[in-house]
């Protein structure tokens, strides 16, 4: 799978979550980008549609 921002993802999550269970003040609104996952053939992981490589081209190019 290719996800170059899954850590910063990752991070961002780990950061809400640990200010909601100490009580600090938690951003009301955290957007997170609506990127695809992309591996070599398309699959489900735990239940993901992901995208082929064959797939991500036109994607990265705009949807027609």
């Amino acid at each position: 799978m290719t996800s170059p921002y899954t850590p910063l993802l990752g991070g961002l999550g780990v950061r809400v979550l640990l200010k909601a269970i100490t009580g600090a003040k938690v951003p009301r609104d955290v957007v997170t980008p609506d990127l695809p996952m992309i591996t070599k053939h398309k699959e489900n992981v735990f239940g993901i549609e992901t995208i082929s490589v064959d797939e991500w081209i036109p994607y990265s190019y705009g949807r027609n």
